[in-house]
């Protein structure tokens, strides 16, 4: 299940709303990984 009707309109989300300042902090919250993290 997805919110998301495309690629382009999650990308926009994530990276032109206040969605950028918390992806910015992530270090702050997450133990880094080593291989990807993120799956649509």
């Amino acid at each position: 299940m997805s919110v998301w009707q495309d690629v382009a309109s999650l990308k926009q989300f994530m990276f032109k709303t206040h969605h950028i300042d918390f992806l910015k902090r992530k270090k702050e919250w997450f133990v880094p990984l080593d291989s990807a993290s993120y799956v649509m």
